[in-house]
């Protein structure tokens, strides 16, 4: 996962220093009904956040993703996005 790791990781390198550590997750799903919306998240993606740069290569990934979107669209109204985050606080 580009930029972070599993909160399991972190809140052991977290006990190390403080003596208490509360996880929260957060993250509901995010039910977007309108196709373009979702297109225009992935190509506002740098490709440096996913190891990558800027040229035909990404184009054709961003390109094929949308394809993708389409494809969703074509048999549902929505798309549902999920993300897992989990905050940690350390006393």
């Amino acid at each position: 996962m580009p930029g972070g790791f599993p909160p399991t990781v972190a809140r052991e390198k977290l006990a190390a220093a403080f003596d208490r550590v509360d996880a929260h997750d957060l993250g509901d799903p995010c039910v977007v009904p309108d196709r373009d919306v979702v297109k225009a998240y992935l190509a506002s993606w740098p490709p440096e956040a996913v190891g990558l740069h800027a040229g035909p290569a990404w184009d054709a990934i961003v390109g094929a993703a949308q394809g993708l979107v389409d494809s969703h669209f074509a048999n549902g109204p929505t798309f549902t996005v999920t993300a897992r985050v989990t905050v940690l606080v350390g006393r």
